[in-house]
């Protein structure tokens, strides 16, 4: 099975690398971001792309770089809210990710996996949620979607869990491939 060969945005030049080199320059450039939002008042870093770009494999080189913690979203979060009610668990969102965020000392955490943040039963802005995190620790989260004119999409238009929200605050780092040689299954965001 051929390689799929992605397409890397480094310093606004476009290349075309190997599945490898283009997780380690991407993962470079989190670290090289990690480095910038330590002294903002919103000390976020999205790592934007499709599905099966490159970003996870990316967060866990740089959490194996840094030693800094790397959580599953969706897996740590469902097993905290699955205790709790369905009506108490959208009030129980931000104060539950708190905790697990908190479980670290590190002044940054490498979240993945947020697509329970999208659930609609749940009732939340995933970027409002991020923001918040990171007012008192950099937070690096992956985003499986697009950010195009400084507006990130997950999802398709008319799917429950589509959303379009304004980056303000953010720091952006871009994942993806070359166009059609992606492995994405679908949309971003998936059609659950």
């Amino acid at each position: 099975m051929a390689s799929a060969r992605r397409l890397s945005v480094i310093g606004g030049r476009r290349r075309v690398l190997s599945d490898g080199l283009a997780m380690s320059l991407l993962a470079d450039r989190i670290v090289e971001m990690i480095d910038q939002a330590k002294y903002a008042y919103c000390r976020l870093v999205l790592v934007v792309g499709p599905r099966a770009c490159g970003k996870t494999a990316a967060l866990l080189d740089v959490a194996r770089r840094t030693g800094y913690p790397y959580v599953s979203v969706s897996l740590e979060l469902s097993r905290r809210l699955l205790d709790l009610p369905a009506r108490q668990r959208p009030r129980q969102v931000l104060p539950l990710l708190r905790s697990i965020i908190g479980e670290s000392d590190q002044a940054v955490v490498l979240l993945d996996n947020l697509e329970i943040l999208f659930e609609p039963s749940l009732h939340q802005r995933p970027i409002d949620v991020l923001k918040r995190l990171s007012r008192t620790r950099t937070i690096v989260a992956t985003w499986r979607g697009t950010v195009t004119d400084g507006v990130l999409t997950y999802a398709m238009p008319g799917h429950p869990e589509y959303l379009e929200a304004p980056v303000q605050d953010a720091l952006l780092v871009a994942s993806g491939l070359v166009p059609g040689s992606c492995p994405t299954n679908g949309p971003p965001g998936g059609t659950r």
